[in-house]
């Protein structure tokens, strides 16, 4: 990871003459200095030999016009293909704080203690869509394949484009990797879901009751938890059975997803990146995001390398949280030593 910095830093210097010494030619609107982006593009995907800057077109009357980008950052791929990688990832969107117009998208990767990394960053001109999404997860897929095993877990919103372009890469999965949903996406749906029919105050009781069986430990919880729902809230049990309880239910998730049923991460590195999102060049943004991120590697790497223990203090605190958990329900915990072998 150090050298990957480091080489970055070594190339640092040359794209940021680039990008903030460029002609007037190249330093204007993104939508018309396709030749701008692409000059970048060069750069950047030399800095690394696992760094890719996919540039999408459409025609039009004047030429090939700028319609959306793929930024696949190379060093956060190669921690999330390693052997010690956590396969967690979780996606989604932002804007731009500037006069940049579309949509921005990001999957990021999830390491054991929590820190983030985005393995791709994406810009799109046009609103989100199946066609969109399924360009991006194609891209993930194919530069992640550990992603796309059971021993993956993913976190998304219930975006009607990014759901519809997730099913085909579900179907060519045997078995699929763990897809989940992000709850608080699913709190302010049912908010707004039942607006029209419902005060304000039954509303929240509705997301309370979700949360209580979203976050219920296990599934005799759960179980009971929607039981309760059933017989109170019958609409909001109506629409919770129509979404599968293993992309939303901790206690129902695959194997495959072992870390909350959330996608803060996301949002955590969108506020971490405020101001590359200000920038009004598609290109020094990339190249902001890029240069935060590894700078966020050499810092994580540093903290690491002064822990006490061999597991993170993530874990840990899991770990203590699930001993307190267990004590809550009375049970006793102990270490025993496996039985003796016998001869014979």
């Amino acid at each position: 990871k150090l050298n990957d910095a480091r080489y970055l830093s070594s190339t640092s210097s040359k794209i940021r003459k680039i990008l903030f010494n460029s002609p007037p030619a190249i330093r204007t609107h993104q939508a018309a200095s396709l030749d701008g982006l692409r000059n970048f593009a060069a750069h950047f995907e030399a800095s690394d030999q696992d760094n890719r800057l996919v540039i999408n077109t459409v025609d039009s009357p004047l030429g090939p016009r700028y319609n959306g980008s793929i930024m696949v950052l190379g060093p956060i791929v190669r921690m999330a293909e390693s052997a010690g990688s956590t396969r967690q990832f979780d996606c989604d969107g932002s804007h731009f704080k500037s006069s940049l117009p579309g949509f921005l998208k990001c999957i990021i990767y999830i390491d054991a203690n929590q820190s983030v990394f985005p393995v791709l960053i994406a810009h799109d001109i046009s609103e989100e869509s199946s066609a969109t999404w399924g360009n991006i997860i194609n891209t993930f897929f194919q530069a992640c394949p550990g992603a796309k095993t059971p021993h993956a877990g993913l976190a998304s919103d219930r975006d009607g484009g990014l759901l519809s372009s997730i099913q085909p890469e579900q179907a060519e999965s045997t078995p699929p990797p763990a897809w989940v949903h992000c709850v608080l996406h699913i709190e302010n749906n049912i908010l707004t879901y039942f607006r029209e029919s419902t005060p304000m105050r039954l509303r929240l009781t509705y997301v309370k009751r979700f949360k209580s069986a979203a976050w219920a430990s296990t599934v005799p919880i759960f179980q009971q938890k929607m039981a309760e729902i059933q017989r109170s809230n019958l609409p909001l049990y109506l629409y919770l059975s129509k979404i599968p309880a293993e992309t939303w239910a901790i206690s129902h998730f695959p194997s495959g997803r072992h870390l909350s049923n959330t996608t803060n991460s996301v949002e955590s590195f969108w506020s971490a990146i405020l101001e590359a999102r200000k920038s009004n060049l598609l290109g020094q943004f990339y190249w902001l995001a890029y240069e935060w991120t590894m700078n966020h590697v050499v810092s994580c790497f540093h903290t690491a390398s002064t822990w006490p223990k061999a597991i993170t203090p993530h874990a840990q605190r899991h770990f203590q949280n699930k001993i307190e958990e267990l004590r809550g329900n009375r049970l006793q915990i102990s270490i025993s030593s496996p039985p003796p072998a016998t001869s014979g």
